[in-house]
């Protein structure tokens, strides 16, 4: 069997949808975008020699419908050999699809692919254009239709996790991500798009048009205070803000993945270890059954060394290979990841990231006991805040 490779993944930045700066922009031209970055990137690739685009979509309609990845392929200047499969998985579309294409290169099936997501939730509502539930589950499982809004809400009270921890929390995180942007490590990864703005100007609009290059969700002006002011909004007695739920949002990320290593940046490239999904309530998406039978430690371990992820030294299976791989290469995919923790975000934003590969590794650990609570992680980082500054 031979490896599988993730060259590169590059992405445009993040919009904000439904008034942010990608809110007229078509989810195919997004994808091309990125296509484009990653080819201009790596010039020794031939473009005929790409077999495949895998794009995922959680909502593949309207101007994200009509086979959106071929249409991609083409909009992006790749030959009319090069096919395109657009897939659903919802909000780990786009970690699907990296995972798709891995397996394929690993059979043999193919030698180059490009994978992503892209989703536009100002242009498609988040339960498409006609929402049409079967009655059966109307009527019997009417939970199978329940948002993230309340199925966050369902985990709230399952876990009994505070307000005020999900809104320290949700600043922790507004912090790291402004952190990153002040310091430039996102720069790298981001695609900028030139988006055309049309403002309104009496019988004659303002067309004017911006490069964008930055994510919006980010917010420098937030606190504690304002955060614990906002009201619930999917729940009239829940927990569950706009300040401490994740954002609706907009955008594509796309990955090479190739049979070969001479074609990679080390810095940016990871080997694939193989994957593994598993299902719960509906309910409880968020959160995955630890009872799962495909969460099984076993059966983990089991697909990683038919991966060929082998056992490191000091007798376990997978994991600690891995870990020497992330930190040796900057991985951007996790190995034997679970979809529900890694993908709490929409699929624009979802084709792995570090920081999601981190969220997955401790979910696992966790569950094996060999972890702490999140919130012991918060009530560190609170201490950590709340001592005086030096000088």
């Amino acid at each position: 069997m031979q490896e599988a490779v993730i060259i590169d993944c590059l992405r445009t930045a993040v919009g904000k949808a439904p008034r942010g700066a990608l809110r007229n922009t078509r989810p195919d031209d997004l994808a091309a975008e990125v296509i484009r970055g990653l080819l201009a990137k790596y010039p020794q690739i031939p473009k005929d020699e790409i077999e495949d685009l895998i794009l995922g979509c959680a909502m593949p309609e309207a101007e994200a419908g009509l086979n959106m990845a071929r249409n991609a392929i083409l909009l992006a200047g790749l030959p009319d050999s090069v096919t395109g499969a657009t897939i659903n998985r919802f909000c780990s579309s786009g970690l699907q699809s990296i995972a798709m294409a891995a397996d394929r290169i690993r059979t043999g099936g193919a030698h180059i692919i490009l994978a992503g997501g892209s989703e536009s939730m100002s242009l498609i509502p988040r339960s498409g254009h006609h929402f049409s539930p079967n009655p059966k589950f109307v009527d019997e499982r009417p939970e199978v239709y329940m948002t993230m809004g309340l199925t966050a809400e369902e985990i709230q009270r399952r876990w009994q996790i505070s307000r005020e921890d999900q809104d320290a929390f949700a600043l922790r995180s507004h912090q790291n991500a402004v952190r990153a942007q002040t310091e430039g490590r996102f720069d790298e990864e981001i695609v900028p798009v030139k988006v055309e703005m049309i403002t309104p100007n009496g019988g004659k609009p303002h067309r004017s048009e911006i490069t964008f290059n930055k994510d919006e969700g980010p917010r420098t002006d937030t606190s504690v205070e304002a955060l614990a002011k906002l009201k619930p909004v999917f729940h009239a007695n829940g927990t569950v803000t706009a300040g401490n739920a994740s954002q609706t949002s907009e955008g594509t990320r796309a990955a090479a993945d190739g049979a070969v290593c001479q074609l990679c940046d080390r810095r940016r490239s990871t080997r694939d270890h193989g994957d593994r999904a598993g299902g719960g309530d509906s309910e409880g998406a968020g959160t995955g059954r630890p009872d799962a039978r495909r969460y099984r430690r076993d059966r983990v371990e089991r697909s990683l060394r038919g991966a060929g992820a082998g056992c490191d030294p000091c007798g376990r299976t997978g994991h600690g290979k891995g870990e020497r791989e992330r930190r040796g290469d900057r991985a951007r995919a996790s190995v034997g990841m679970h979809w529900y923790e890694t993908n709490r975000d929409h699929s624009a934003r979802d084709a792995a990231r570090t920081g999601e590969v981190r969220i997955g590794d401790d979910v696992r650990r966790r569950r094996a006991g060999r972890c702490r609570d999140f919130r012991e992680d918060l009530e560190l980082w609170q201490q950590e805040q709340s001592r005086p500054v030096p000088g």
